[in-house]
């Protein structure tokens, strides 16, 4: 298996950034509508470590299958980058008499 080119590396941190940022932006739209920050924070947890077993079992076993890995780096820029914001504002929210820069 010939090993990844930097080329394509940077492809795959372009591919985990930008899907976070739809990440991002639909976290902080389904927390807006919803006011659930809880059960948002454990979904995109939960969302993150699925995603991360699944990036580590396709570096592991299917290095060669790059579509594989390309997706699975996306699903961990989605979760993770999604949960940076909800996770701000889940601690806002349990802090709340406090203010809010100090969270």
């Amino acid at each position: 298996v010939a090993p990844w080119t930097e080329k394509e590396a940077g492809y795959l941190g372009l591919s985990l950034v930008l899907v976070g940022l739809l990440g991002s932006l639909t976290s902080g739209y389904c927390m807006d509508r919803t006011h659930s920050y809880r059960r948002i924070s454990i979904v995109l947890l939960a969302g993150s470590v699925i995603a991360m077993t699944s990036f580590l079992l396709s570096i592991h076993w299917c290095f060669e299958k790059r579509t594989l890995v390309f997706l699975s780096t996306s699903c961990s820029g989605f979760f993770l980058t999604g949960f940076i914001g909800a996770g701000f504002e889940y601690g806002t929210a349990l802090s709340y008499p406090s203010d809010e820069a100090a969270v």
